[in-house]
Parts: structure tokens; C-alpha cells; sequence
């Protein structure tokens, strides 16, 4: 286990301990174990490892105590590039399930983390993604300055939002008349064909149905993605899973997330729209699923990485502030003076690693 201890600008109480192993990360939950009830298990250090795709990433965070209490934690893991360390680290926090730390020292835990981060001897840079609104970019300019690090800031969208109404009537007159239509449309002929929603499945049923419809998707199904969405859902404490059987009980869609504090995350859906291609199976769930979370008075639904039409004009992005610092290092500028240039001429296999290396602007 790698500890790198970093100095408070503030004050001798606070420090910070770089932790980069699983267990040692895992091992956190016992030390903030306050901080992490008061939150949702999105913030748990399992939730975290889980999210982490051991092929792309090493997992890595920094524990921040104040008087020796832990106060806070932020998670973030590095790039790896076949399986080699590349010293660019990343963290988003977009949805608040990387920082965890209680509102008064939230600057100290932040300041302290990127801190720890740079300075472990091996990172080159850093990647964070941060809410736009709630964002001191000054400070991190400062951080990037008595570093010695160069700074670069952009806004993008990583994931987006629905607000959800009082009632299902509501959000359907809230729709354009078409959709509107293929909503109602879509729901009365699955239910006339004996199909029917089922509003909580067991996790093991849940996997078992994900892995049957992985090869009847029109879009390819990436076999590593469903198994971190799985690993992820099987972190949280109550999953929210819903699926749609047709009357020989065959799944024909399942969607998994879970829901916090009045707002649903939906992570992950996977359709047997192949054999089902005229039955809009997908579009049929999410009414059902936006009518049970309408219900339980759900405020919000957030959209994991997006969504795609008819939902997608009804959505707003979640703007957010990307923020790229990187060594001042001969080679490391060298490196990306070449990277630079050729990035966007990349296949695309090996685009997404180069806009690690130099930010592709949305």
C-alpha cells in the first residue's frame, strides 16, 4: 500500500493519505463509517471498487482526517494502457459519488486530495469532471500554480435529468404529441399480448435475465460493461430492478439503478429489441418505471451517461466543469506536443485513450 502524506495550507490538523489498493480502499468504510450512513451505499468504498473497470483502471483514493478523524474521502483511479500505469488520474463527481465528506471541510478534503494525488510520484496529470454550479475553479488554479502544474478547464455532459411531475398523467401531457402517442400506443399492445411489468426483481433473476438478452440487442452489448453494471447495482443496498416479461415469461428488458434522497439514477437497461423490434420494448419499461417512481414521489430521474430518443428531448444535460491538469514535466509536454496533432486522426479504438492524454472539447 502506497501513503503519501500532504501538508495542510490551513493549518497542521488537517492531512491526507493516498490509499492504492482494493483492500486498503475497502478498509475506509470502518473509519468514516458515520460519514458514509448519512449517504446512500453510492458512496461506499465497495460502490467505488465495483464502479472500477479492472481492465482500463487502478483504483486509488485519498482519505483526508482532520484531528485524526477522517473527514472526508475522494476516489479517483488511473488510466492503465495494456495494463501498464499511464500516471493520468481521473475522478467525476458529477453525481457526488466520488467526494464524500461533510460540507465544512469539503474545500480542505478537495484541496488536500488533488494535492496527494500529484504528488505520488508517479502522475503526470489529472482529470476531474465536477459539478459546474458548486465549483471553485480559482482554488484549483491556485492548487495547479504552487504545483507547477498546468491547467485547462472546458464544460461538458456526462450524464443527464428528467424532472418528474406529480403524476404519470402529467408527464405524459407534458410530452410532444407523437411521443405522447407512442407511449400510450406501445403499453396498451404489450399489455393486450399478456405481456407484463414486473416492478422488483431479485438481483440473481436480474442477472441471469441481463446475460439472456446481452446477444438479442441491436446494439452491440459490451461483455466488460454489463459485468462492471452488475458489479455496480450488486453494491448498492437496494437496488431499484425492473423488468418486462411477455406472457411466456420471457424477458424482453430489464433496467437497473437505485434511488436517493427523492432522485432515481438509471445506470443500466438492456432490450431484446432484435426479435421485439416493432414492440419498442424499451420505451414500454421506462413508462412503467417513470409511473412507479412518480408514485413513490420521486422528483428526479437521472440518466447514467445519457439517453437516447424519444426520452433524450425532454432530458437536460447536467452541465459540468472538466478540468485537466498536467506536469510541467520536459517529456510528459513533449508527449502530448505529439499526441496533440494526431488525436482526432486516431482509430477509434485508440481515440478515447488519446483525449486522456489531450481533452476533446464538446
Amino acid at each position: 500500500m502506497l501513503v503519501v502524506k500532504a501538508a495542510s495550507p490551513v493549518g497542521e490538523s488537517y492531512s491526507a493519505t493516498l490509499f492504492t489498493s482494493a483492500a486498503a480502499i475497502r478498509s475506509l468504510a470502518d473509519k468514516v463509517q458515520p460519514l458514509l450512513l448519512e449517504r446512500h451505499s453510492t458512496s461506499h468504498p465497495d460502490f467505488f471498487l465495483a464502479s472500477v473497470s479492472e481492465k482500463y483502471w487502478k483504483p486509488c483514493a485519498v482519505a483526508v482526517t482532520c484531528n485524526n478523524h477522517v473527514v472526508g474521502i475522494i476516489y479517483a483511479k488511473e488510466r492503465l494502457f495494456f495494463g501498464c500505469p499511464t500516471g493520468v488520474v481521473y475522478s467525476d463527481s458529477t453525481l457526488g459519488t466520488n467526494i464524500v465528506a461533510e460540507p465544512v471541510h469539503r474545500e480542505h478534503v478537495l484541496n488536500l486530495s488533488v494535492q496527494a494525488l500529484l504528488t505520488a510520484g508517479r502522475a503526470r496529470a489529472l482529470r476531474l469532471v465536477v459539478p459546474f454550479d458548486v465549483f471553485d475553479s480559482q482554488m484549483m488554479s491556485r492548487i495547479a500554480a504552487s504545483l507547477d502544474m498546468e491547467m485547462a478547464s472546458f464544460q461538458i455532459a456526462n450524464h443527464s435529468h428528467m424532472a418528474l411531475p406529480s403524476s404519470y398523467n402529467k408527464f405524459l401531457d407534458g410530452l410532444g404529441t407523437h411521443t405522447r402517442r407512442n407511449f400510450r400506443y406501445y403499453r396498451r399492445r404489450f399489455e393486450a399480448a399478456g405481456g407484463y411489468y414486473v416492478g422488483q426483481v431479485s438481483f440473481d433473476r436480474f442477472c441471469a435475465a441481463a446475460w439472456q438478452l446481452q446477444g438479442k440487442s441491436s446494439i452491440r452489448a459490451d461483455v466488460n460493461a454489463i459485468k462492471r453494471a452488475l458489479k455496480m447495482l450488486s453494491a448498492i443496498n437496494e437496488p431499484l430492478l425492473v423488468g418486462l416479461q411477455a406472457s411466456s415469461g420471457e424477458w424482453l428488458s430489464v433496467a437497473g439503478g437505485w434511488r436517493e434522497n427523492g432522485r432515481a439514477t438509471l445506470l443500466f437497461q438492456m432490450n431484446n429489441d432484435r426479435e421485439y423490434d416493432r414492440d419498442s420494448v424499451s420505451q414500454v419499461l421506462r413508462s412503467y418505471l417513470i409511473e412507479e417512481l412518480i408514485s413513490r414521489r420521486t422528483n428526479d430521474l437521472v440518466f447514467w451517461a445519457g439517453t437516447s430518443a424519444p426520452l433524450a428531448r425532454y432530458a437536460q444535460n447536467m452541465p459540468a466543469l472538466a478540468l485537466y491538469l498536467d506536469s510541467r514535466n520536459p517529456s510528459w509536454r513533449l508527449f502530448r506536443m505529439l499526441v496533440s496533432p494526431v488525436v482526432s486522426r486516431l482509430p477509434r479504438r485508440w481515440m478515447e485513450f488519446g483525449h486522456w492524454i489531450i481533452p476533446a472539447r464538446r
